[in-house]
Order: structure tokens, then sequence, then C-alpha cells
């Protein structure tokens, strides 16, 4: 899934203030946003850890399936 870009080209110009206020505002709302979903975000995130740690092992398993016919031919 691709996430859409967020693109400033287009954005008025603001006083320094308004800079440093909006700022402000948006760490306290992404504060509030994170002390409300922690659960689920972290739910999430170990959930794809666990996903991508699975197909690592399964990356692994199927490349010593490669070579293991490699093990039964005789020493040189």
């Amino acid at each position: 899934m691709t996430q859409p870009t967020l693109w400033f080209d287009t954005a008025p110009e603001i006083s320094d203030q308004a800079a440093h206020d909006i700022l402000g505002f948006l760490y306290e709302l992404i504060t509030a946003f994170e002390n409300k979903y922690y659960a689920q975000l972290n739910r999430y995130d170990q959930q794809r850890e666990d996903h991508c740690q699975e197909l690592r092992t399964q990356f692994l398993e199927k490349q010593q399936d490669l070579f293991a016919e490699l093990h039964d031919l005789p020493d040189f």
C-alpha cells in the first residue's frame, strides 16, 4: 500500500511565531495520539515484526534447501 506524499510546495508564507505555534500544536497532537493509541500501535508494530521474522525464516529455510542436494556429493 503506497501512502500519498504530503507536499508543502504551495503552503502559504507564515510568520516565525505562527510556524512555532503550529509546530508546538502538532507535537502536542502527535503526543496525545500516541498516548491514546499506544497499545494498538505497539500491537501492529509487533505483528509486522513477527511477520517479517517469519518471512526471513522461510527465506533461510528455502535457501538451505537449494543446497541440500549438494551435501550428498562426494568430496574432492
